[in-house]
């Protein structure tokens, strides 16, 4: 049998031009703390790996809860001041369990159970190894990323602001509605907070609440409504006697299908859709990835068995040549799947070129980020060739039944 491919080149980079929302919401409002919430967020769930499990299936893990770690990374509540932020993840299936940890001298106690627990929500029920047997290990070495961070203490508006972007998370059961549809247009709302009601008498002597949403109509009634009341249940630190603060709700989906962004409009969001997207199929490669090397494994296990019992019983040999042949065409079958998995992948990656050398024909600094937007293209397309070659061997060496 040929040797299985290696484990893709991992891009641990997992925040690359989120960034760009911070000057778009500065240059049309004072308030900060507006940038996109990936809905991937609310809908993660355990990923199905092969057996025996292998490094390739734990990276997936990693990448596959991409959304749930940069959300813990937006929280500068979770730095240490004045440390490096990098942080190394280590993902261990042993004898004794499964386990995720993460170390970090930047990172506060909170942060680093964020990430563990990120993790732990594409992590399925692992069973613990045989007794003695080699513990399965991924380690992934992040440096210190440059991701939106949600601040306090810029002003009163964008503290209240931070509030409501921290909290995207709790309103995951409003965003039950967009589970199955397009991604979701921006949402407009305002909350205003008064801290003297006495002071703010309403026309029929009534006195406002101490908070009330109100959303731009449009979205979802069912959403709105949910979220403002989870939103008027929050506490702000407003100063003044009363404040309006406008926010907007960006989304992003990194777990959506379709890579149709045109209706976007904002270069920087198309972006960031399609980044999201990006580490969701690379996560997917990379467990299929791990199910073609455990049905090798596989295979390879029976066609050495086969060898030996051809010398010390060639009867019972013969009769494993149906088998055989079974196993080997169900490893052809997750070859299959492998290259379409990458193929996908590649698509995406092209779908993203696009976006990316259009917005670099109007503004020059997108050039950076069309070099490694072509560099994971052509990363993905070398995956398919390795995989069609590994198909076609495969292929050639199953065992041919005779009728």
């Amino acid at each position: 049998m040929p040797s299985r491919l290696a484990p893709r080149l991992l891009v641990l980079l997992i925040a690359l031009c989120i960034s760009r929302f911070a000057a778009a919401a500065e240059s049309t409002t004072k308030i900060v703390n507006i940038f996109p919430f990936d809905l991937g967020v609310c809908f993660l769930k355990p990923v199905e790996v092969a057996t025996p499990v292998n490094e390739i299936a734990l990276s997936g893990l990693w990448l596959a809860a991409r959304p749930a770690v940069v959300e813990c990374l937006h929280d500068s509540r979770n730095y240490v001041a004045g440390k490096p932020s990098s942080f190394k993840l280590t993902l261990t299936l042993s004898d004794a369990g499964y386990s995720r940890v993460v170390e970090s001298d930047g990172l506060s106690p909170t942060g680093k159970k964020c990430i563990e627990d990120a993790v732990g929500k594409t992590s399925p029920q692992l069973q613990p190894l045989a007794a003695g047997t080699k513990p399965v290990v991924f380690t992934a070495q992040v440096p210190e990323l440059k991701t939106e961070l949600v601040r306090f203490g810029v002003n009163e508006f964008s503290d209240v602001a931070a509030v409501i972007r921290l909290a995207m998370p709790s309103l995951c059961s409003c965003f039950d509605v967009y589970k199955d549809t397009p991604d979701p247009a921006p949402v407009d709302l305002k909350v205003q907070v008064t801290k003297t009601p006495d002071k703010f008498k309403l026309p029929d002597g009534g006195l406002p609440r101490p908070v009330e949403v109100t959303f731009v109509p449009g979205p979802p009634p069912a959403m709105t409504s949910c979220a403002e009341g989870k939103l008027s249940a929050l506490s702000y630190p407003a100063t003044s006697d009363q404040i309006v603060v406008p926010y907007r709700f960006l989304f992003i989906n990194g777990l959506a299908k379709s890579s149709d962004v045109t209706a976007l409009g904002d270069p920087s969001l198309k972006f960031a859709q399609l980044e999201a997207m990006a580490y969701e199929r690379s996560a997917a490669t990379q467990i299929q990835q791990a199910r073609v090397v455990a049905a090798s494994a596989r295979y390879n296990g029976m066609v050495n068995e086969y060898k030996a019992l051809t010398k010390s019983n060639p009867k019972k040999a013969n009769a494993m040549i149906k088998d055989l042949s079974a196993a080997c065409q169900s490893l052809v079958a997750q070859d299959d799947a492998l290259i379409a998995s990458a193929e996908s992948e590649y698509k995406l990656h092209q779908d993203t070129l696009a976006v990316v050398t259009a917005a670099k024909a109007k503004d020059p600094s997108w050039g950076e980020t069309e070099v490694g937007t072509q560099k994971m293209a052509a990363s993905a397309q070398a995956v398919i060739a390795k995989a069609k070659e590994a198909r076609a061997a495969d292929e050639k060496a199953c065992p041919k039944l005779k009728f």
